[in-house]
């Protein structure tokens, strides 16, 4: 009880000493605009004190890296500021400033440029044109879908788009840039606000296709492998710190480093999410590329790092997944979602795109990924393999 009371006192000293300071600035803003009143405040010192206030933050931050706190004493009364916490706090909004721009800078091209011009143009000619995120299991979506698509449905034109974020790619799809791509429904669910706690898959579904249907998109059916993301540890420091579980990080993420892809960082079923779920705040968060997470972490320049289930890298015994108690992430399964429009002036196109349904497991997605990643395998040559083996493509069989 008296850490509590202690830590409302200085909070609210704290928020007196900020609102004294911002009326302080707006006092002295005031005299340079000339009002009347503050004319006998001489201009000198008022510019002199302007200046000092105006660059206090900006010494507060850089003196954190040399001086750990600062105390005030007046009337008997303490006051501590920790600078390192000063530095630290900017440096999270920072980085989640960061993150959200990132994520939400992608979807601007198609969002200026509007409809795609052309799209009617290239439907009559039977092409397509396929979107992808940048994981190097979308890589391998995207071919599968573009091979199994030529073989199934005769004389269509298949393009690959450049791979992209999220919110792009979405963007894109709904504004005829590409024509389709494979999404995730943890994904889909917080483009739309749905709620997949105690839900079936069934349901969840539906409500995805009420709300596709007054965009001009349509979600298929589930190809089968889950993409679910991971918390990942160094295995070494999970059994020094007894962490099983996100929640365990909660004790010691004020001192720890978490590294993700900036498209996680600003998503609220990610890290801003996750935030709020577990009340983790860690030191830093880091955006950083999806090839570059685990090497982040081997390397101890991360020490959480957002992982896949897809991600070969699991099976090593020096990292341990962490356990996901309250279930804040919803299965993420993957499952193309295409253009209504592209739908309807290509025909075969859907029924070529149902046929995948329940085509792979995410034990076999693991292998591919395995695979593409090991010295830069080509991703069209193991997506044709896959579906031959899978007996999708058969010499002599035609789709049609």
């Amino acid at each position: 009880m008296t850490d509590r009371r202690s830590s409302f006192k200085n909070t609210f000293v704290i928020q007196i000493g900020l609102l004294s300071y911002l009326l302080v600035m707006l006092v002295l803003v005031l005299a340079e605009l000339g009002v009347p009143w503050l004319a006998d405040l001489h201009r000198t010192n008022r510019v002199l004190l302007l200046v000092g206030l105006f660059y206090l933050p900006l010494f507060l931050l850089l003196a954190g890296g040399v001086v750990r706190s600062v105390s005030l004493k007046a009337s008997g009364q303490e006051i501590r500021i920790e600078l390192t916490e000063v530095k630290r706090d900017v440096m999270r909004a920072e980085s989640r400033l960061f993150a959200q721009t990132s994520n939400s800078e992608q979807a601007l091209w198609p969002l200026l440029a509007g409809d795609d011009p052309s799209c009617n143009r290239r439907w009559n000619d039977r092409r397509i044109i396929i979107g992808s995120k940048m994981q190097s299991s979308q890589r391998f979506f995207a071919h599968l879908i573009a091979e199994w698509l030529k073989h199934a449905v005769p004389g269509l034109i298949v393009e690959l788009a450049p791979p992209s974020g999220s919110l792009k790619a979405f963007a894109d799809l709904k504004l005829h840039w590409i024509d389709l791509y494979v999404e995730y429904t943890g994904t889909a669910y917080q483009y739309f606000g749905i709620q997949h706690q105690d839900r079936s898959l069934e349901t969840l579904l539906h409500d995805l296709d009420g709300f596709g249907q007054s965009l001009g998109l349509c979600w298929l059916s589930p190809l089968g492998a889950s993409e679910g993301y991971r918390l990942v540890v160094r295995r070494k420091f999970a059994e020094a710190e007894g962490i099983v579980s996100i929640a365990d990080l909660a004790r010691t993420a004020g001192r720890l480093v978490f590294a993700a892809n900036p498209d996680f960082l600003g998503r609220p079923d990610g890290y801003l999410g996750l935030q709020d779920a577990y009340g983790l705040f860690f030191r830093n968060a880091e955006p950083c590329s999806i090839t570059d997470r685990y090497a982040m972490l081997f390397d101890q320049h991360a020490d959480v790092v957002l992982g896949y289930d897809s991600d070969p890298e699991l099976g090593s015994k020096a990292i341990l997944p962490l356990e996901d108690p309250v279930h804040f992430f919803p299965d993420y399964r993957a499952l193309p979602v295409a253009s209504t429009a592209a739908l309807k002036h290509v025909p075969g196109l859907e029924p070529a795109l149902r046929a995948l349904k329940a085509c792979m497991t995410t034990e076999e997605l693991t292998q591919q990924v395995q695979r593409l990643q090991r010295k830069n395998g080509n991703a069209r040559e193991l997506a044709e393999r896959f579906l031959r083996d899978k007996g999708f493509i058969q010499p002599g069989r035609s789709f049609s």
